[in-house]
């Protein structure tokens, strides 16, 4: 396949549809354009009936007269509009038919794949050290949360917390407010320190607390007792959205013959842990009741730097597995060849393409479950 003369022929139209989709943005003008100049002519020509009928000659003369430059410029414009559109179509047509030629090439579309499985795994680690992050904060909230419902002293500290931050805020406002007489500024000025020393003595107190198990960072965030409620619901709904996409991708991946770098099994150094990935907050934080744990629910949550780990042990064991299953090597020529394709645009669209259409692809296997989830949420 001549790679390079399909690029330039890509290039070009795509540049040219680039251009003409710029102009497209006018063809709703156009159309509303040509829509009121109809419209125009057809109201004059009622008119004109109506003259006729009255045997008014010298109207009929005129509205007929007056006809012609909106006909003349309807026309026109109907002219412009079908130009664009035919050359949209037409380099469009052009894309598409060297995207065809392209997924013909059974070893160029291989080694796209290994590219995108490559791409996919990459993203599920970031998917997974991002879920890991709002599942640990959630852990940290949920236990400043039950510890305030069972702790009056807890409960208190949050809504000193709570009063004073308003208190700042509030004073805060009417500094930087220049609609405020100079008076409520300077005692707003005077008011700010002892309101932040109170805010900041409340954190402490809380801070104490849960010494040795929440860091200040966390304690300094806080705002309020119903924000924590707020916030754990936030960090459910982004830990929710974090397993369609890690859903998803593992599908694209499946699709393509490749397994995640996130499931048990894909290397040596995958341990039980990686089954907590799947863990629901109910599970991390209920109370022990004393039996044994479920099978392959690890006590702690994997970091996010396990899963780097993971991710190269996996991708060097599927080379392997590769290697095994296809005992013919491919050429170092092949390779370069493979390397090289990736500089011209045409390939690389296409590859982006592939991605897209994978995920597409996955995003409706998938469908079917997330919907029978979202139904049971609902009835909960």
């Amino acid at each position: 396949m001549e790679l390079e003369n399909m690029d330039k022929a890509y290039a070009r139209s795509k540049k040219a549809l680039d251009k003409s989709g710029k102009l497209i943005a006018t063809v709703d003008t156009l159309k509303k354009e040509v829509k009121a100049l109809t419209r125009q002519i057809e109201n004059t020509q009622i008119e004109i009936i109506r003259a006729e009928e009255d045997g008014d000659k010298a109207k009929v003369k005129t509205l007929k007269e007056s006809l012609k430059a909106p006909k003349k410029e309807l026309e026109g414009k109907k002219q412009q509009l079908e130009k664009l559109e035919a050359t949209v179509q037409k380099n469009q047509a052009t894309i598409d038919e060297k995207m065809a030629e392209l997924s013909q090439d059974p070893a160029l579309k291989a080694h796209l794949s290994e590219v995108i499985g490559k791409k996919f795994s990459r993203q599920l680690v970031k998917f997974q050290k991002g879920k890991d992050e709002k599942i640990n904060q959630n852990e940290t909230l949920l236990k400043i949360q039950e510890a305030a419902k069972q702790d009056p002293n807890v409960m208190y500290s949050l809504k000193e917390i709570e009063k004073y931050t308003k208190l700042v805020s509030k004073a805060q406002a009417t500094i930087a407010d220049t609609t405020k007489t100079p008076a409520e500024i300077d005692k707003a000025h005077k008011e700010l320190p002892g309101l932040q020393t109170e805010l900041n003595k409340a954190r402490g107190d809380l801070a104490r607390y849960f010494r040795g198990s929440i860091s200040r960072d966390v304690i300094d965030k806080i705002t309020s007792y119903e924000n924590l409620g707020r916030e754990i619901k936030a960090n459910e709904r982004q830990i929710k959205g974090f397993d369609k996409q890690i859903a998803n991708y593992e599908t694209a991946l499946q699709n393509i013959g490749f397994e995640s770098p996130l499931r048990d099994g894909q290397s040596s150094d995958i341990s039980d842990d990686s089954s907590s990935t799947t863990r629901t907050n109910a599970e991390r934080t209920a109370p022990s009741t004393g039996t044994s744990p479920t099978p392959n629910v690890p006590a702690t949550q994997p970091k996010w730097w396990q899963f780097v780990k993971r991710f190269k042990n996996w991708n060097a064991a599927r080379k392997e597995r590769n290697a095994e299953e296809e005992p013919a090597p491919v050429s170092q020529e092949d390779k370069q060849k493979f390397k090289n394709s990736m500089k011209y645009e045409v390939v690389r669209d296409y590859e982006e393409k592939m991605a897209a259409d994978l995920l597409k692809q996955a995003k409706a296997q998938n469908r079917p479950q997330v919907d029978r989830e979202n139904d049971e949420d609902e009835q909960r």
